[in-house]
């Protein structure tokens, strides 16, 4: 890719390319939390972006000009938007369940079908195959567009970003915020919570319900193409997707802003359950006087509450699992009692059948006492 390039007169500042089975002692995914190194080359040379992939060049990261990382959620609405104005192309765009719904909103305001699939690049793929698409993402880093491969393409994702802050003459987040004007803004988040069989095998029946309300929330829709996903109002989503190779659930969730979510998070105490659609009663209390939130605040509060019931469920398995180990713990140690206790009885007994001084003592201790120094009988009382 740096030759690449190279050859149509980019100045190019390469890191990282070198092979390194270790990967520099870090997970290779050009994940936010891994490119903190391309990053502080961005910023201190002033570059125009970061450009970065994996191993096999599937998955991408990038850096925008002042060290922000671009998610694939914020890129795939951003490439989205370049592709239709650029190449003039109509076809549609797509996404997996998990990504986010930004790129709806840019495939509404250009006239583009918008089609959902479930995880897994290969549904793209066969929307890539029927030219159906222009353009194909999920959020785990993963694109591709019409007319290429029909897979993930780190190396294209990023030659695209390029392109379009070259063309546009603007950095991605100016391009980003200049979506957010005109189709609204969004943000999300995701987080892997590790569940024992037993947690994970109960939160798979209770996925299997039919709530109507989470956390006091209206569920508007329920998708189950892959995993729940649970629709509110202000397009604000959760998706919960248990992990079919290991005992993990994935949260997914969106709101208008990712303060409101992160906080609503910390507080933990989001559940679901079951409830009538009855109206709520009235109060006697004058309209004014019954909240002093901003307007704004239960938008948020609505859009990503589905982390704080993950955060339950992971504080709910924790605690089982604690207990779990604090039992297997306690019974390591029972072990170890009678392990020493069984020893120290094996050693007495063996002393007792061949040490006489230990069986004459042991024997007093029962009225036993010798007789002619051959047999020990009880004493006449």
């Amino acid at each position: 890719m740096d030759k690449a390039l190279r050859d149509v007169g980019c100045s190019v500042e390469t890191i990282n390319d070198w092979r390194d089975v270790t990967f520099g002692g870090r997970s290779p995914e050009p994940g936010e939390d891994h490119v903190d190194e391309l990053r502080k080359l961005v910023k201190s040379k002033k570059l125009t972006l970061g450009i970065a992939t994996d191993g096999d060049a599937d998955r991408f990261g990038i850096i925008d000009s002042d060290g922000s990382f671009i998610t694939l959620n914020q890129l795939i609405a951003i490439l989205t938007d370049y592709l239709a104005e650029s190449r003039g192309w109509t076809n549609g765009v797509a996404r997996s369940v998990a990504t986010s719904h930004l790129v709806d909103r840019v495939a509404k305001e250009r006239n583009l079908k918008l089609y959902e699939t479930p995880v897994g690049f290969k549904f793209i793929g066969e929307l890539i195959n029927k030219d159906e698409i222009i353009l194909g993402g999920e959020e785990s880093a993963g694109l591709s567009i019409r007319g290429h491969y029909p897979e993930k393409d780190g190396i294209l994702a990023c030659l695209l970003a390029i392109e379009a802050v070259t063309v546009r003459q603007a950095s991605l987040n100016s391009q980003l915020e200049d979506l957010y004007r005109r189709v609204g803004k969004l943000e999300s988040g995701r987080i892997g919570v590790k569940l024992n069989d037993d947690v994970s095998k109960r939160l798979k029946e209770k996925l299997a319900q039919e709530p109507t309300e989470i956390a006091g929330r209206k569920v508007e829709n329920i998708n189950r193409m892959d995993g729940v996903k649970f629709l509110f109002a202000a397009n604000s989503w959760m998706l919960m997707r248990p992990s079919g190779t290991e005992p993990m659930v994935r949260i997914y969730a969106e709101a208008k802003t990712s303060g409101i979510w992160r906080n609503y998070l910390m507080q933990g105490g989001g559940t679901y359950s079951n409830r009538s659609r009855a109206p709520k009663k009235s109060t006697s209390v004058p309209r004014k006087s019954r909240s002093i939130m901003p307007r704004w605040v239960p938008y948020g509060t609505t859009a990503l509450f589905a982390l704080a019931l993950c955060f339950t469920i992971n504080f709910r398995a924790f605690t089982e699992l604690t207990r779990e180990v604090e039992q297997h713990e306690s019974l390591n140690q029972e072990i170890e009692k009678l392990t020493s206790e069984n020893l120290n009885l094996q050693e007495e007994i063996y002393y007792l059948h061949n040490d006489s001084s230990v069986i004459e003592r042991e024997a007093k201790k029962f009225g036993f006492q010798r007789k002619e120094k051959k047999v020990l009988v009880p004493v006449d009382k």
